[in-house]
């Protein structure tokens, strides 16, 4: 008896795959035209603009990093963004031709004879992948743009946060709590006591609730420290100075404190460095401005 056909001879099936990869080869063609990869020339010649090899990855790992003391840092972030941007016109710029040859062509046909010409030659399908590389350089700098946009939003938030503090919004005592009055009812929301996970680190741990807590919350917090730091609604300065002074005697001690429990074996010490010192930076800066 005959061997049974194989399933990949069987008719209709090369067809299906013939048709799926040129399928696939169009869409990409079609991408590669909005890109500007792929174009038609004075003469109404059809061309792929081909750049030299490059690597996006090596090209930002060697071109500086973006951190300053452990934070991301903008200018930094900002400076290395716009390096890519201008390599990225720079590659662009020094792209060369690569001509699709083509049949001769009815008028208005020109276009589909050169495609069938392109589905038909492995050579250029591989050359079509220079639109990989204007990919890369999008996708790089959509990666750097969001890191960007996560540190502003990080150090609005973490700004927020010292305000509130530093404004007494936030009342950091044996532990941090914040106290509103909701329908003529007082009430107050512990964000640090010592039962916590991370209760010993004081402010930290309060800082960790305040990212998560409920946003309406969050907004009063937020809305009143504006308030006070503008002495509106009766708030003194005399107010602000008595907590500013009471602060200014206490940190340090905090702070000793925090680092002892919290050493340098222990995972946490460096963000806890980084916090606090994050926090007497703009305490300096709060005081600064509250004297002048």
């Amino acid at each position: 008896l005959p061997s049974p056909v194989p399933a990949s001879f069987k008719i209709g099936m090369p067809v299906k795959r013939i048709e799926n990869k040129n399928k696939d080869l169009i869409a990409e063609f079609e991408k590669a035209e909005e890109a500007g990869v792929v174009v038609e020339d004075e003469l109404g010649y059809w061309e792929i603009m081909v750049t030299e090899d490059f690597d996006v990855d090596a090209f930002v790992a060697t071109s500086g990093g973006y951190m300053t003391d452990g934070k991301g840092d903008i200018n930094k972030l900002n400076a290395l963004i716009a390096k890519l941007e201008a390599e990225e016109e720079k590659q662009k710029g020094g792209a060369k031709p690569l001509r699709i040859e083509s049949l001769k062509a009815n008028n208005g046909s020109e276009r589909q004879v050169m495609l069938d010409f392109y589905l038909e030659s492995p050579v250029l399908n591989k050359t079509l992948h220079e639109l990989l590389k204007r990919e890369a350089f999008s996708k790089k700098k959509a990666e750097l743009k969001e890191i960007k946009e996560d540190i502003v939003s990080r150090n609005s938030e973490q700004k927020d946060f010292f305000n509130a503090i530093f404004t007494g919004v936030l009342f950091y005592g044996s532990i941090v709590t914040y106290t509103y009055d909701e329908f003529g009812i007082e009430k107050v929301v512990e964000l640090q006591n010592n039962e916590m996970p991370m209760g010993d680190t004081g402010a930290y741990q309060a800082y960790m609730n305040f990212k998560t807590m409920d946003a309406n919350i969050k907004n009063k917090i937020v809305a009143e420290t504006i308030k006070r730091t503008k002495n509106i609604n009766g708030v003194c300065p005399e107010e602000i100075k008595a907590i500013v002074e009471k602060l200014d005697a206490n940190m340090a001690k905090r702070i000793a404190r925090y680092n002892m429990l919290h050493d340098e074996t222990d995972p946490l010490h460096e963000e806890l460095n980084k916090f606090y010192t994050d926090f007497m930076n703009a305490f300096q800066i709060f005081k600064l401005q509250e004297e002048s």
